[in-house]
């Protein structure tokens, strides 16, 4: 746990280097002020474009941020320091993907709880940002991995997003939820639906199950992504 908290306390510190916790501060404050302005009827009705509205939003920032704090960490030498440390890869990820999946789904949640005020249920609104936060950061590990500069992964990373955006395009052309079910995302699609008004039952079992095996198959691939990062490292 201590080397846990303390790969917390390092991450935290980089962020706040990068500027990127300053960021995020501002933004969920006005977020926060310009959301409470809003007057939006009951989301029952407005369900599955909130949801899409929710991905479409969530999906960039956690993705971009976990590519740019590893690129930086390349450059910087510190992967390779990380790859002779005896701290295991997996509570390197997992701190890391925690820590920016709080930050991105805090902003997320002030915006949509903000404008929906006691329409949205809180527990499957936070479980569908948490699926996506995670996700979102694993597959950006494993996308990012190949890569040494910010400039090669600029248009990796747009093909990316826009392939975890892919629900929502679908939501918004308003095509049926089933043609989704084969992706990612798919499973928080339906909790975040859930949580502005949609029907549960089968589709809220589906939210829950389908992002935990997905969150465990991006984890796999993060994973590999992040050793060939550090054993690339360790070649150069």
């Amino acid at each position: 746990m201590k080397v846990f908290l303390a790969l917390i306390v390092n991450d935290v510190r980089l962020l706040y280097r990068s500027g990127y916790i300053a960021v995020s501060a501002i933004v969920i404050i006005l977020f926060a002020v310009g959301a409470s302005r809003l007057s939006i009827q009951p989301a029952g009705a407005l369900a599955d474009f909130a949801a899409a509205l929710v991905i479409f939003l969530a999906v960039m920032s956690p993705f971009l941020t976990v590519g740019i704090l590893l690129l930086s960490e390349r450059s910087e030498g510190a992967l390779i320091s990380m790859a002779v440390s005896p701290t295991p890869l997996w509570q390197s990820l997992l701190s890391r993907t925690a820590l920016i999946a709080a930050l991105s789904s805090a902003e997320m949640f002030v915006l949509f709880f903000a404008a929906f005020g006691s329409n949205v249920d809180v527990p499957l609104l936070l479980a569908g940002l948490s699926s996506i936060s995670f996700i979102s950061i694993l597959f950006g590990v494993f996308a990012v991995a190949p890569h040494s500069a910010l400039y090669a992964y600029i248009l990796p990373m747009t093909g990316w997003v826009l392939f975890l955006s892919v629900p929502a395009f679908a939501a918004f052309a308003d095509l049926d939820a089933l043609w989704m079910v084969w992706h990612p995302l798919a499973p928080a699609q339906h909790l975040l639906a859930g949580a502005f008004g949609a029907q549960g039952g089968l589709p809220l079992m589906f939210g829950v199950a389908g992002s935990f095996v997905w969150t465990g198959l991006a984890s796999i691939l993060a994973s590999r992504g992040l050793a060939s990062m550090q054993r690339a490292e360790g070649e150069a």
